[in-house]
């Protein structure tokens, strides 16, 4: 009788897990960049795979006032707004479809931006609500993206906190604006709209620096100024990875020492997920994961890390437990099965508490 309670309980505690593929507001998700790797598989085919929830298309470079411009690799042929990419705007479909956010970074490394006033950032701003926002925008005939990704590398920033709050305000409810900020703490460049406009996720690049995931790895102090510094409370940092030795001149850690180095991390209730540069790099590197397993992609190894610290419970004298022991919240159900005995059916009553805690979920059969 236990036998069966424990594997009702098991199921029903896998429900819990995190569904590959499928944006969720608190995540754990995966995010990766799309449209700067040379000779990439469509966007859709990396949708496709069931291991991406968040794709951002990387980048318009180009922007102020008087216009902008992109470069989506071979993704697209446009080179201006005065072209269309409808064969992106197919894929962006398919990945909505699949439960996949598209968003849209703007800056970059290369490419020359930048926000000096209030009055040029609303301006902006409803420039690209007329580019995104509407199906029959510019860029991507007949649909809308689901954000807008800040990857302010240089230029002027002093206009990017009225540029969010004037997104928000145009954008539907529930568009995403989301920031990648280098690691240093804070952001030179946009650290002011991370610290006073509503943005929602954070893609902090762990490499190229010395607060490298593998070095002087930082988290905690991201974390920290969500809850004392930021203005969005709710606001969720993602472990931003190359997704190869050759997608950043430092940084990359591999599964096994990610799997150990992003343990703290991956129990911060801040936490959002891994965000990775980019998706040809991540996905052609075919690695070890972090339980020995070969012939799986950087990208399908992150997502394995994922589930197992969402999944991760044992059996102990009757009890199934997960690694953690600090309770965030304690109730108690009653099973009641129904069991024959010759012939009559009787009620056997069970109890079970569940106790949510910050690595998982611990029942106990009583």
């Amino acid at each position: 009788m236990y036998l069966n309670i424990l594997l009702f309980l098991l199921l029903w505690f896998n429900r819990l897990s995190p569904v590959s593929g499928k944006y969720t507001t608190d995540g754990p998700n995966i995010a990766v960049y799309w449209g700067q790797g040379a000779y990439q598989k469509s966007l859709g085919a990396y949708c496709k795979t069931q291991d991406v929830d968040i794709i951002v298309l990387s980048f318009i470079n180009d922007f102020s006032i008087k216009g902008v411009s992109y470069n989506f690799g071979n993704g697209c042929d446009a080179s201006s707004v005065d072209g269309t990419c409808e064969e992106m705007a197919h894929d962006i479909k398919v990945c909505q479809e699949l439960g996949v956010k598209v968003i849209i970074s703007i800056g970059g490394q290369n490419g020359e931006y930048g926000i000096s006033s209030t009055v040029d950032a609303k301006l902006l701003a409803n420039q690209f609500h007329d580019m995104l926002g509407d199906p029959d925008g510019t860029i991507f005939p007949g649909v809308m993206i689901d954000g807008v990704d800040l990857d302010i590398e240089k230029g002027r920033h002093g206009g990017f906190v009225d540029f969010v709050q004037e997104i928000k305000r145009l954008f539907a409810p529930g568009f995403l604006v989301t920031a990648a900020p280098q690691c240093v703490f804070p952001d030179k460049n946009i650290g002011d709209a991370i610290r006073l406009a509503d943005i929602d996720l954070l893609f902090v690049q762990f490499y190229n620096n010395y607060c490298n995931v593998d070095q002087q790895f930082n988290f905690q102090t991201w974390s920290q100024a969500v809850s004392e510094v930021f203005a969005n409370k709710r606001m969720k940092v993602y472990v931003g990875l190359p997704g190869s030795t050759e997608a950043a001149g430092s940084g990359y850690v591999n599964l096994t020492q990610l799997s150990t180095l992003t343990t703290e991390a991956r129990n911060d209730h801040r936490f959002g997920g891994f965000s990775v540069w980019d998706a040809k790099r991540g996905f052609e590197n075919i690695v070890d994961d972090s339980n020995g397993n070969g012939n799986r992609s950087y990208i399908s190894g992150l997502r394995r890390i994922l589930h197992n610290s969402s999944t991760n419970i044992s059996v102990i004298d009757g009890n199934i437990k997960s690694p953690a022991t600090t309770a965030i919240a304690t109730t108690t159900t009653t099973i009641t099965p129904l069991l024959t005995t010759d012939g009559q059916q009787e009620d056997h009553v069970v109890l079970f508490s569940s106790k949510l805690t910050n690595q998982g979920l611990q029942l106990i059969v009583q």
